[in-house]
């Protein structure tokens, strides 16, 4: 029994030893690795990424230098939360791609991209490009900052996806600031001359827009591709009899169209943009043109005057800072706060931190108080920031955009370009200016424009309706027209959900987009981003090249033939509801094959649907580009034109998918069915002043309403039985 017990505590005891061992090692491991993490917690570094195109181009190397020259403020200061900053630089290669097409580039700027990301495990990326890598950056979820990419179509096809980010405001922007220029020295007649570019599309496309908010006569509007002979269309402008033109053109074409102006012997004076300009195009502009420069204005990127950046950018380089050096210095800054709220927060996701800074209202804080804001961020505060370029301070629905950026008025006086004054966003008042905590991309028609005059007496001449018949039609064709086919099922799926049968409703739609080799969904097409299927179960009563302007006619007339053999069937007691998309331009709406259907003929048809009691009331809804021409001679009694657009702008596409890389919806037909879609009985007065308001950059117009009757009936008499 002794000998036992002396067995028992032999073993406890060796026990006790072995446990104290495996202690003593679990301890020696942790402190091996609580020292080896001390000192990678020490030496590490936030990492930034940078990917810029030609590392010996001139921009190129200031850029660089410039973001070195924010990267070394805040490093001194200590950096973020003892962690100095460490960028890791790409360079795309023009060169090396010459003589390829835009999706050779594309793909070798979203590889470069890609591996930015994967070989440095890297979440924010400052980046040129955003066209091509933004669609990498939304799909591996980094942030992507851009200083100086200004197209607009960013802010609308990346808006409210969150990893996106750019330094100063889209192009649409510096085209109200220019029409605000313009309006201050009471012009009231304007045209416009310009590119068709990635960039050139904002001036054409908000051209007519801001025109109508400024009360601005738009002349004329013109459009032409690089390397088109311009001469002609100078002559065509200048005919016009503009007291200004606006153009949009490299610097080579601005010195044709100024020379062009002169030699026609025309008054008009010519108003350029920052296309125009530039290291070189400053240089050319009057070199090249000579006295004949004099005079001419335009607006340009800047910084906000009411700091000491150019004084600090002169200290530091003896030279003037240039186009986009404030917006570079930013992009760095506006990196460094989110990367320090991320390290304030740990587990908080990077959209999160992103978003907290870019919306932050706290206290105001400078450029040259980096090391403060720091500091409030790591003690859990969100400081309002302020750069070079102005407020870091982010449209609150979209994201993209800050909500203030700076632009110089220049003008040529004495043979040099001299500021005439310094425009800020919040300066270029306007009744459409955006709500407040919007971008200028985010601008809405002004309520002045949308008052509806003279109302219509001739309700009471009406019957009771019968029924309702309907016609929808796609004009166009090809993978790029996705959203014209897509609109017309979505409003085909609502006329379906509120009861009418397919044995009333005709559906012409080319139908090439769901089986198109682009499609990823073959035999699928979307209306909303990561919405439902509108194909299956469809319809359609012509497709192909059927679909026309003749076949259309045809239908509407009630005139059945072996080519046309489905027709509308509905007398003077019935409804008509007439749905048509497409592209347009002043006068008409195209058609595949370049066939098109004007004003006139437009006009032509509802006279014949009039005489040949086709409709008890016809409702008539387009969504095109400068879709109010198209309508401008209907004066048929019951008849009522509603549209997208005023005679003088394009209209948008709404609800961009990245992987398809197509339009979705156009603006005025997602707004509206969504409107309708809450309210199936809104009377048609509300249905356009709630259109009115929702649509994005576009005057959304009703027309023939004083012969049309009751505006106050109910929509629903057009999309119900």
């Amino acid at each position: 029994m002794k000998l036992k017990n002396l067995f028992k505590i032999f073993q406890r005891k060796k026990r006790q030893r072995i446990r104290k061992r495996v202690i003593l090692a679990l301890v020696l491991v942790l402190l091996v690795i609580g020292g080896a993490f001390f000192v990678y917690e020490r030496n590490r570094t936030i990492k930034i990424g940078v990917l810029f195109f030609d590392p010996n181009n001139n921009e190129s190397l200031e850029r660089r230098v410039v973001l070195e020259w924010a990267k070394e403020e805040i490093n001194n200061v200590g950096g973020i939360n003892g962690h100095k900053i460490e960028l890791i630089y790409k360079f795309i290669h023009i060169n090396d791609w010459m003589g390829g097409t835009w999706e050779e580039l594309e793909e070798k700027i979203q590889n470069m991209m890609k591996d930015l990301i994967e070989e440095n495990n890297i979440d924010i990326i400052i980046g040129e490009g955003s066209e091509a890598t933004a669609p990498i950056t939304l799909e591996k979820k980094k942030i992507l900052i851009s200083p100086n990419d200004t197209s607009g179509f960013l802010f609308r096809a990346y808006g409210k996806k969150d990893y996106l980010w750019r330094i100063s405001q889209s192009d649409v922007a510096q085209v109200r600031t220019a029409m605000h220029i313009l309006s201050e020295k009471g012009v009231k007649r304007v045209a416009y001359l310009g590119e068709y570019a990635r960039l050139g599309n904002d001036y054409y496309d908000w051209f007519g827009f801001f025109a109508k908010e400024f009360d601005i006569e738009v002349a004329d509007i013109i459009k032409y591709k690089r390397g088109d002979d311009i001469k002609e269309y100078v002559k065509e402008v200048a005919q016009t009899n503009p007291e200004y033109i606006l153009a949009y053109s490299i610097p080579e074409d601005a010195i044709i169209i100024k020379q062009e102006l002169n030699r026609l012997g025309s008054k008009s004076k010519l108003f350029l943009s920052d296309q125009s300009i530039g290291s070189v195009g400053n240089a050319s502009l009057i070199q090249e043109l000579g006295s004949l420069a004099e005079g001419i204005e335009g607006t340009n990127l800047t910084y906000n005057p009411d700091i000491n950046f150019a004084q600090e950018y002169k200290n530091k380089f003896n030279a003037e800072p240039s186009v986009y050096a404030a917006q570079v210095y930013d992009s760095l800054i506006l990196a460094a706060y989110i990367s320090a709220r991320q390290e304030a927060t740990y587990f908080e996701d990077i959209v999160e931190s992103t978003k907290k800074i870019a919306y932050a209202k706290g206290e105001d804080i400078g450029w040259r108080e980096i090391n403060k804001g720091l500091n409030l961020v790591a003690d859990g505060k969100l400081p309002n920031i302020f750069g070079p370029s102005g407020s870091l301070d982010y449209d609150t629905e979209y994201g993209v955009d800050p909500t203030q950026t700076y632009y110089e008025h220049w003008q040529v006086k004495n043979g040099k370009m001299q500021t005439q004054k310094i425009y800020s966003t919040d300066d270029s008042s306007c009744e459409s200016d955006p709500q407040e905590g919007a971008a200028v991309a985010r601008s809405q028609a002004n309520d002045e424009h949308a008052k509806l005059e003279k109302m219509s007496d001739q309700d009471n001449l009406l019957g009771e309706k019968k029924d309702t018949w309907a016609v929808v039609v796609a004009a166009s064709n090809g993978w790029e027209e996705y959203r014209h086919q897509s609109d017309a099922l979505a409003v085909y799926n609502m006329l379906k959900e509120n009861g009418i049968k397919d044995d009333k409703i005709i559906l012409m739609i080319y139908d090439d987009v769901a089986w198109h080799e682009n499609n990823k969904q073959p035999g699928k097409i979307f209306n909303t981003y990561k919405g439902k299927d509108l194909r299956e179960g469809v319809v359609i009563d012509y497709k192909g090249d059927s679909v026309s302007p003749k076949t259309l006619a045809s239908v509407l007339a009630g005139e059945s033939s072996i080519d046309v053999p489905i027709v509308l069937g509905s007398d003077k007691k019935d409804n008509v509801f007439l749905y048509l998309v497409d592209h347009g331009l002043p006068d008409a709406i195209f058609f595949n094959n370049n066939k098109k259907l004007t004003s006139t003929g437009l006009n032509n048809i509802v006279e014949s649907m009039e005489d040949n009691k086709k409709y008890r009331q016809l409702f008539i809804m387009v969504d095109t580009c400068f879709s109010e021409s198209v309508g401008e001679k209907i004066s048929s009694p019951g008849v009522i034109y509603f549209t997208g657009s005023n005679k003088s702008e394009p209209s948008f596409g709404a609800e961009y998918d990245p992987k398809l890389k197509q339009w979705l919806a156009d603006e005025f037909t997602h707004k509206t069915l969504k409107i309708i879609s809450n309210n199936p009985k809104i009377k048609i007065e509300e249905l356009y002043y709630e259109s009115y308001n929702s649509v994005i950059g576009s005057h959304v117009t009703l027309s023939n309403y004083s012969n049309f009757g009751d505006i106050k009936t109910p929509i629903s008499d057009f999309i119900s039985p």
